[in-house]
């Protein structure tokens, strides 16, 4: 005996595939960018302090994020390209942040002109940025 299936089975089973079709392309997008570990963090699936693994992460962090994030750290991460970034996101969501300090410590990558880049941006004129936290960077001096 062959069994009718139903157009509500059907539909049902059609919404839950679309529905986790658009959520491997949502994870995969925002893995590209580097901001899902900045939304697991603000979905509550994460702790914040570990959405900072990297500079694409923290500028989607400070982008997304509606409250103060008063620390920043980022380890071995970060290179002059991504203290670019990382200033110029300062720059535009620097009041909402409301950064007090950023460290980054054991970038071996960084070289005099990303610090440049966040010394310049930390100086700026209504920025709250109180730290700059370059230890252990003895590749910078002493």
């Amino acid at each position: 005996e062959v069994r009718e299936i139903s157009l509500v089975a059907i539909g049902f089973v059609l919404v839950l595939f679309v529905f986790v079709l658009l959520w491997i392309f949502a994870t995969v997008k925002f893995a590209c960018d580097g901001s899902l570990p900045a939304r697991l963090a603000l979905w509550g699936l994460l702790p914040e302090a570990y959405a900072a693994i990297s500079v694409p992460s923290v500028i989607a962090l400070i982008r997304l994020k509606s409250g103060p994030t008063p620390v920043i750290v980022l380890r071995g991460c970060v290179t002059d390209e991504g203290a670019e970034q990382l200033a110029d996101a300062l720059r535009r969501y620097g009041k909402k942040t409301r950064l007090e300090a950023l460290e980054i410590p054991c970038n071996p990558r960084l070289s005099a002109k990303g610090v440049q880049a966040l010394v310049t941006v930390a100086t700026e004129t209504g920025s709250e940025l109180q730290e700059l936290d370059l230890s252990y960077n003895p590749h910078l001096g002493s």
